[in-house]
């Protein structure tokens, strides 16, 4: 998948003199934006993800009812992306009766360094210096 490549030529004459403009231009290649969709969608999916996690956390925080729909949802939503991370450590209580969600902040930090390391991969593999514009001008007195 090569870039593409434009050329525009301009003519310019007045008189004998003339001047001869060429300008070609190469856009980045379909397997570059891919590489790019890719790495944004990544992007996107781990800040859901974290998004959803955080919110949890302050649930937990705030001794949210988990009988109400949402706090339900948010704990059911979530438990698939902490459970790998259950068992690392056991999440404090407060006397108050608030539980720090420890494992759901590892699993922030295992995810957001996840998805940078894949980002970055895909944009090594992916990348290259982006699009050029060369512009060469002749001038000639006839």
């Amino acid at each position: 998948m090569a870039n593409e490549r434009r050329e525009q030529v301009r003519v310019t004459k007045q008189g004998d003199y003339a001047r001869r403009e060429q300008v070609v231009e190469y856009d980045k290649s379909t397997r570059q934006v891919i590489g790019n969709r890719l790495g944004q969608m990544i992007g996107l999916v781990a800040i859901i993800i974290n998004v959803l996690l955080m919110t949890r956390i302050m649930m937990r925080l705030i001794m949210a009812n988990a009988s109400n729909g949402f706090v339900d949802f948010i704990y059911m939503s979530t438990d698939v992306f902490v459970a790998p991370f259950r068992n690392i450590v056991a999440n404090p209580t407060l006397n108050n009766g608030m539980v720090i969600d420890i494992n759901a902040m590892i699993a922030i930090v295992v995810y957001s360094v996840t998805a940078w390391i894949l980002i970055t991969l895909i944009q090594i593999l992916f990348s290259s210096s982006g699009g050029t514009r060369l512009t060469t001008t002749y001038e000639q007195q006839g």
